[in-house]
């Protein structure tokens, strides 16, 4: 049976500010599945989702030093993250599709174009 560690906030915060990789695991196994259920209900796709909520965690890691407990709490502040990437996330897929769309109206300008030149009209 795995033994279950707990953790005051502030160990939890003084622990993983000093890279306790267990302490980060810990925040992972208590926060990843409410966290993933907000990226989930912003991005649609359940794979997107994953790799957002993977790409937060890593962003939690590596920016962990800016976390600021009198202007907030841990989860608060992850959640922040979370919503954002998951926002950029959005955006930037819809503006790949809005790319494919105008690449796409250009091709039919192209074909209409060419069509036009070799039918004289």
């Amino acid at each position: 049976m795995k033994k279950t560690l707990a953790y005051t906030h502030d160990e939890l915060v003084d622990m993983i500010k000093n890279r306790n990789q267990q302490a980060f695991a810990y925040l992972y196994d208590n926060y990843s599945r409410a966290i993933f259920g907000i990226i989930n209900n912003i991005v649609t796709s359940t794979e997107e989702a994953e790799d957002v909520l993977q790409n937060t965690f890593v962003k939690i890691w590596n920016n962990f030093e800016s976390y600021d407990s009198t202007k907030g709490r841990l989860y608060t502040w992850m959640i922040n993250i979370a919503r954002n990437m998951a926002i950029d996330c959005t955006r930037s897929k819809h503006e790949k599709n809005k790319s494919k769309i105008q690449d796409s109206i250009d091709d039919v300008y192209v074909i209409n174009n060419t069509y036009a030149d070799t039918n004289g009209t």
